[in-house]
């Protein structure tokens, strides 16, 4: 398996203004949402904005797919296999 690097907010910018990216997985894991991106070069994961040289998890996709609409990438895939409703619910609670 191919190793991911980390980039932050900044560098994933330019790789799309760059139009390297290939295509954005979400992958569901256990307590949230973490993102595969194929670029021309390799894969890449965003970086925690907290913890540097971790991955950044996103608690409730809408806001990875916010991040990336705003970004200009509309076509994500999503991998949910790992994912566990009973771990944490995607959406608010009733």
């Amino acid at each position: 398996m191919e190793k991911m690097q980390l980039v932050g907010l900044s560098e994933l910018r330019a790789v799309v203004g760059a139009g390297a990216v290939l295509s954005v997985t979400l992958v569901g894991v256990d307590d949230g949402w973490m993102t595969r991106i194929a670029t021309r070069t390799g894969m890449l994961s965003l970086m925690s904005t907290r913890v540097r040289a971790k991955p950044r998890s996103f608690a409730d996709p809408r806001s990875a797919f916010t991040l990336f609409r705003e970004l200009g990438i509309v076509d994500l895939k999503i991998d949910n296999r790992s994912w566990s409703p009973e771990q944490k619910p995607i959406l608010g609670a009733a």
